[in-house]
């Protein structure tokens, strides 16, 4: 009879995926950084312009010009900046120039005006410490608006790199998962930009493990419900993640998860609350209620959204997948069609590897699924509530990016047991992402350069 080979220590799998991720990281994030042109990351020209009003100590934003605009009291430089780099987004052909960076590079923050960014205006100023961090360093040094949007992207990817590390060295069971889905070229590039999505990625990665295993750690539960109420609160779609504490039994006492829940939602609810009233333009408001009346006023409405965005996912092949792997840029820079289905691959033998420490019954862990199927549905309502033209049979504006900081929750209703990872298996997911790294810096070479 042969021998079994040994199978690797589960204590060490998640401190040496957590290694390695570092390693990884420490390449692509400053690489991505670099290399991605300025406020070519998506939305970014609207993250950092509510970075720098964090900056500068405005932490809500504010309504303007007759209640139409959104937004607040801005450094004008980040205007000028995004008019030197415009033409490039959405235009494969056209590439950053030796003029346009120096141009670029000159451009200093001048004075400060009124900007509206209603993108990113209601969001929370927690997410935008590291990139605010950045911002404020640059001004102090009288660096341009370049150097500080770099600074701030490299803050940004330590910040969110050190978030994603600690959530892998605590995740036991569930590390496969979590180094596999951080070290995808759409979390890396997130984390070497200023948008909020980076942090708020590794937050909720953090928030699960802890959920997971609070036993295991000091204040575990708090800290959970607390990261999941800071990414819910960046994200409001994220809402019935705050109902996640009531379903793990062994976290504590009903009274303890109650308070825990209610607390979590009572902050998201009441941060919705106070930027609605302060950043909602009244025409962006009148749009919802119109498209919430005709929803209501024609239920087959609903089905016809359902089957159409369905239809087109199967027509164009998931692209809501492909964006979640790594469309990069303002979704204008995909990645080759066989490393998305070989990506896939991997995904699925990272959750097949993956077991959460202290599961709930079959019953609970069912319920927690249905949670994060509800955070789907309200992103794909809110999404046609605010951004699809009133008639529409379809729904615009979901990205596939949105859908990553679900994922780590996922893990609630994977089965319990020991990490028992084959070797072949562990060495083929520790190595996966040197490929993703390559062919993601290979992808924004030629699509902003060459």
């Amino acid at each position: 009879m042969r021998n079994r080979s040994p199978r690797p220590d589960p204590v060490l799998i998640p401190r040496l995926l957590a290694a390695l991720f570092c390693v990884y990281a420490a390449v692509a994030v400053p690489a991505v950084a670099l290399l991605m042109p300025p406020l070519q990351a998506a939305d970014e020209l609207g993250h950092a312009e509510r970075a720098d009003q964090v900056a500068s100590g405005r932490l809500v934003a504010t309504r303007f010009g007759g209640d139409n605009l959104s937004g607040g009291m801005i450094h004008l430089g980040l205007e000028r900046l995004s008019i030197a780099v415009e033409g490039i987004r959405f235009h494969q052909e056209r590439k950053e120039t030796r003029a346009m960076a120096d141009r670029a590079a000159a451009i200093g923050w001048g004075r400060t005006g009124m900007v509206s960014f209603p993108n990113t205006a209601q969001y929370p100023p927690l997410l935008y410490l590291p990139s605010a961090l950045g911002d404020a360093v640059a001004r102090a040094a009288r660096l341009s608006v370049l150097h500080g949007m770099l600074l701030s992207r490299l803050l940004n990817g330590v910040a969110s790199t050190a978030i994603a590390a600690a959530a892998i060295v605590l995740s036991e069971g569930l590390a496969p998962l979590l180094f596999t889905l951080l070290c995808l070229p759409m979390a890396l590039a997130l984390f070497g930009s200023m948008s909020q999505d980076g942090p708020m990625i590794a937050v909720s990665a953090l928030s699960a493990v802890l959920l997971a295993r609070p036993a295991a750690i000091r204040h575990g539960f708090v800290l959970g419900c607390a990261g999941v109420a800071v990414v819910a609160m960046a994200r409001p779609p994220y809402l019935p993640l705050c109902l996640l504490p009531l379903l793990l039994p062994a976290a504590a006492a009903l009274r303890v998860r109650l308070v825990g829940a209610g607390a979590a939602t009572g902050a998201v609810l009441g941060w919705t609350a106070l930027t609605g009233r302060v950043s909602l333009p009244h025409a962006a408001a009148a749009h919802m209620a119109e498209q919430l009346h005709a929803l209501v006023s024609h239920p087959v409405l609903a089905m016809v959204l359902v089957r159409t965005t369905l239809h087109i996912q199967w027509r164009e092949g998931c692209p809501y997948c492909r964006e979640a792997v790594g469309v990069l840029g303002w979704l204008d820079t995909p990645l080759p069609n066989p490393y998305y289905a070989l990506t896939g691959l991997v995904l699925l033998a990272a959750f097949l590897a993956s077991r959460t420490p202290t599961p709930p019954d079959a019953r609970r862990r069912i319920a927690a699924v249905g949670l994060v199927c509800a955070a789907v549905v309200t992103i794909f309502l809110l999404q046609y509530l605010s951004w699809t033209p009133i008639g529409s049979r379809t729904i615009e504006g979901v990205q596939g990016r949105y859908f990553l900081p679900l994922v780590p929750f996922l893990g609630l209703a994977l089965p319990r047991g020991s990490l028992r990872v084959p070797s072949w298996a562990l060495a083929a997911l520790c190595l996966y992402p040197a490929l993703s790294i390559v062919v993601a810096l290979r992808a924004i070479v030629f699509r902003y350069y060459l």
